[in-house]
């Protein structure tokens, strides 16, 4: 008997293992989703509850708000019907060509069109972002 016991519970341990490897290792984040960024010139924010817009084309604060992207981790996910308090739709734009589109739900999920290839995905929030980096455009 102790011995099925100590079985199963071994086949427990190992199955819970196996899926929290598998899990993790499906995690990304923003800079190994959009593997070749290309130089970016502007960026348009659209904040959709006040529909404010605001256009960075500061080289220094365009690379610090492409840096907090780059420090989120991220999960593929289907974003079916989400709660939300506040989006941000961010246009990034290359000597006025548009790149990247970047839609941010609070700080759950991330959407990213790419204009090249027509390609949308979207993404869960694990960490590491903070959208008021992005509400300080506003105040």
């Amino acid at each position: 008997m102790k011995k099925i016991v100590g079985i199963t519970i071994t086949t427990i341990i190992v199955i819970i293992g196996a899926f929290y490897l598998l899990n993790s290792r499906s995690n990304t984040t923003f800079n190994e989703v959009v593997l070749e960024m290309p130089e970016i010139t502007s960026i348009e924010i659209i904040k959709s509850s006040a529909e404010k817009e605001v256009f960075i084309e500061n080289e220094n604060v365009i690379t610090q708000l492409l840096k907090h992207f780059s420090e989120a981790e991220l999960k593929e996910d289907e974003v079916g019907s989400i709660n939300f308090d506040e989006s941000y739709w961010l246009t990034l734009r290359t000597n006025g060509e548009r790149k990247l589109g970047i839609t941010v739900y609070d700080e759950n999920y991330l959407m990213i069109f790419d204009y090249s290839t027509s390609n949308q995905t979207s993404y869960r929030i694990i960490s590491g972002f903070d959208s008021s980096k992005i509400e300080q455009y506003f105040d």
